[in-house]
């Protein structure tokens, strides 16, 4: 926790097999790490490549569940992945890709 016990310094979060360090914006330094919505937009979209497909549709339910935006809902894609968008809380947008099962 920051001093001002309102904001994240630093925080791991356990994800896809590792970890990713992640932590609020502190414009008062005059850093150049602003969250999307202070910048107004991502600037990156975060691409998750994941086993299968099914795993797309349940990774962006559970974050539609936990108040993320949905910007495009997960489909069979022309490049032969299943493929979906998210904008979370904080207005980075991430994608989740897994490779189309063939029959």
């Amino acid at each position: 926790m920051a001093d001002n016990e309102k904001r994240v310094l630093h925080a791991n979060i356990a994800m896809f097999g590792g970890d990713v360090m992640i932590h609020d914006e502190f414009p008062e330094y005059q850093g150049n790490v602003l969250s999307p919505l202070s910048r107004g937009g991502a600037s990156i979209t975060i691409n998750v490549n994941l086993p299968n497909p099914s795993d797309v549709d349940s990774a962006i339910a559970r974050a539609a569940e936990a108040g993320a935006t949905v910007i495009l809902v997960p489909d069979d894609m022309f490049w032969g992945a299943r493929y979906g968008q998210l904008r979370d809380p904080f207005g980075h947008v991430w994608a989740f890709n897994a490779p189309k099962q063939t029959s």
